[in-house]
Parts: C-alpha cells; structure tokens; sequence
C-alpha cells in the first residue's frame, strides 16, 4: 500500500528509544521543556522529578560537625531528611542534629538535638519541619508516622550538616538520607 501524500514516511519508533545504534537519530540535543514536543516533555518530567541521596556514616564519623550533603544549582524542596541506624549505636552521652548553612551565609538549625545513645537497629531519626523541635526519634524501630510532619522545606544552595555533641560511640552506623524535589533545572543534591 502507497504511503498517502502528507503523511509522515518514518516511523516513530526510531525516536522514542534509547540515544544509541539502534536509532535513526541523536536525541542528545533534547533539552527539558514543560510545553516542547513529547520528548522534550518526557525530559523536563525526568529533570523535575523527587530523587533520593543516602550517605552512610560508620560509628567513628558519629562525633562533631560534618557536612554530609551539598545542594548546588539552585533551591532545592526537601521532602524528607533524616537517618537509619544501620547498626545499634552505643550507650553513652551524644546527641545528634541537622543544620544548614548557604552559600555566602551562616549555620542555622533545621531541628534541635535528639539523643542518640543505645539507638537500636532499624532506629529512625527525621526531620520534621519546625526548627525548634528535636529530631524525632521514632518510638517503633522502623516506623515513622508523618503526621506530625512539617515538611517539605526550601534550602538554596549550600550545605546540610551532621552535629554530633560528643565524642563517637564505641559501636554505631547510620545511612543518612534525603529525598529532595529540584526547584529549578539543574539544581541537585549530592
């Protein structure tokens, strides 16, 4: 059967798949935008998407103040934030906490200090949006209800920080974590 006069001759399937040699074209110039064609659409969804950064801190790292995450390119929504204990943490004296600090600018808290000592495997410590309220330390190892919940909260670039209060624990791991939603296009967590 002819192909009818105005009818496109090439097949779609050429350019909804992969950037590599099975296509009849480069897609590397397709650029993230909310009303461009299909690709450029799909793109911009990929581009504002939530993403999740973790970062694990064994027992020696679970003392004083250390930045754990940067955030770059522009403000970020923080959805979640906040860590896992991956291996129970000692008795002792230590507390923890997150503050962050913007480029150009000075540390300010995002919670105020929880304790952390004889934390249990699978213990949750989040965030939870009111800067003068301690990290929670869920009740149920596992379990953390958001409703109580403040979040999301806008950081422009800069740091988040750990501060631990005292001295690292004999025994201890955490995998700290963050979920965060780009506010402009490039801006990231890492």
């Amino acid at each position: 059967m002819a192909t009818p006069d105005g009818y496109n001759t090439y097949p779609i399937v050429g350019i909804v798949g992969a950037d590599d040699n099975n296509n009849d074209f480069a897609s590397a110039a397709v650029v993230p935008n909310a009303d461009g064609s299909v690709l450029e659409r799909l793109e911009d969804i990929h581009v504002q998407q939530i993403r999740t950064v973790k970062k694990s801190l064994l027992a020696a790292a679970l003392t004083s103040t250390a930045t754990q995450f940067t955030i770059s390119g522009g403000p970020v929504v923080i959805k979640h934030l906040g860590a896992l204990t991956k291996v129970a943490i000692a008795a002792g004296s230590n507390t923890l906490k997150f503050s962050t600090t913007p480029s150009g600018g000075s540390a300010t808290d995002l919670c105020a200090a929880t304790d952390t000592a004889s934390a249990a495997i699978n213990q949750l410590f989040i965030v939870d949006g009111v800067k003068a309220t301690a990290l929670v330390k869920t009740t149920d190892a596992g379990i953390a209800v958001a409703a109580n919940e403040h979040m999301p909260i806008i950081l422009a670039p800069g740091v988040i920080q750990t501060i631990f209060s005292a001295a690292a624990p004999a025994t201890g791991a955490l995998d700290l974590f963050i979920e965060y939603e780009p506010l402009v296009p490039g801006a990231s967590i890492s």
